[in-house]
């Protein structure tokens, strides 16, 4: 489907489910499996307790597919490198911080961790935000800055990386008109 580029929905919906599942499944079961944590957890909690706690993790879950949906819808690609959207994204989450998708996923981790009563759960979302602010905001940025130019720097001097903004960014009317990718088009 991406060579073909068909199905741009169906292909960031397979991307999240894949994601979802090593993040919330995998990772943790392989944690979980090198200590003395279980995924009974789960269900040693009272239920009103483990659904309050489910929901919490939900809000950081809803912003990172809130982040995918404006990729798909406004960006015309997928997080995936080779799948990138074409359009520089700077509504939605993206209006509030740079890196929702990340961000997201850092908290998620986090609050799963305490979910599961692992540290080494919520560890795994502290370094997830220790890649992310680090190599992968590198390449990730001098990527970004060569396809979006000017559009982009003026993005990030309004948005920061980690942390929200109260309102939304807006950039000036005449950004809107070269924020298109020229090679992507």
């Amino acid at each position: 489907w991406t060579a073909e580029d068909r199905r741009l929905a169906a292909r960031a919906t397979l991307q999240l489910l894949c994601f979802a599942a090593l993040v919330l499944g995998v990772l943790p079961a392989t944690i979980l499996a090198h200590t003395e944590a279980s995924w009974t957890a789960l269900t040693s909690d009272a239920p009103r307790a483990i659904i309050l706690q489910l929901q919490i993790a939900a809000i950081p879950a809803l912003l990172g597919v809130s982040a995918l949906q404006e990729f798909v819808e406004r960006g015309r690609g997928t997080p995936l490198p080779f799948d990138a959207p074409r359009r520089l994204v700077t509504t939605g989450p993206y209006a509030y911080v740079a890196n929702p998708m990340q961000l997201s996923t850092a908290v998620l981790l986090i609050v799963w961790g305490a979910v599961l009563h692992s540290w080494w759960v919520a560890l795994a979302g502290a370094m997830s935000f220790v890649y992310s602010a680090g190599l992968a905001r590198m390449d990730e940025g001098l990527d970004l800055e060569e396809r979006f130019g000017e559009a982009w720097k003026n993005y990030r001097r309004e948005v920061r990386s980690w942390v929200p903004r109260w309102r939304p960014a807006h950039p000036p009317a005449r950004l809107y008109v070269s924020m298109g990718c020229g090679r992507c088009s």
